[in-house]
């Protein structure tokens, strides 16, 4: 069970109470709520959707050494928040622009993934890039291009960037 978010109702300050919504799957889901029936607020906590970006360049990929935490120091790819009114593929190439300076075409969507442990929706795609040369900004301490058979695999930053990064490899090196 995720920790609540709300103590008191957001519309009518009752105490909000945890209540069963519904069963899935033999599973009994509850859900933080109000229990004043002409109020009935539930905080359903959805999933915060990220987008990140494989970007495959010359006889490597686009990484990202992290300027700040969470992974302070650590590898990753570009990505981040999909801001509101925002498509998952506008933010990965917003996301690709603001860490690492180059121009991207999204070519497909490798995959999702939800991290339950951070509560997040991840859409991860693969780009080709328009522009020529990363350069480190915004998240970034510097962006560089890793050989693909140099990935430091036990220095990125989150699993999903691993899980992502293997895939797309499988994918890539598959008939």
């Amino acid at each position: 069970m995720r920790k609540k978010r709300f103590r008191y109702c957001p519309y009518c300050a009752a105490p909000m109470q945890m209540i069963l919504k519904e069963t899935r799957k033999g599973q009994e889901i509850w859900k933080n709520a109000c229990p004043q029936n002409d109020c009935a607020f539930v905080d359903w906590n959805n999933p915060v959707p990220v987008s990140i970006v494989i970007i495959p360049h010359e006889d490597g990929i686009v990484l990202i050494e992290r300027k700040r935490n969470p992974g302070k120091g650590k590898i990753a790819l570009a990505g981040g928040f999909v801001d509101e009114d925002e498509d998952p593929e506008e933010a990965a190439v917003r996301e690709a622009m603001e860490e690492v300076g180059l121009t991207i075409e999204i070519s497909r969507l490798l995959m999702t993934y939800t991290s339950k442990s951070v509560n997040q929706h991840i859409n991860v795609f693969v780009a080709k890039p328009v522009s020529a040369i990363p350069v480190a900004g915004d998240d970034a301490e510097r962006a560089f291009v890793c050989p693909v058979a140099d990935i430091p695999f036990d220095q990125l930053a989150f699993n999903v960037h691993r899980v992502a990064l293997k895939k797309w490899l499988e994918q890539t090196n598959s008939p």
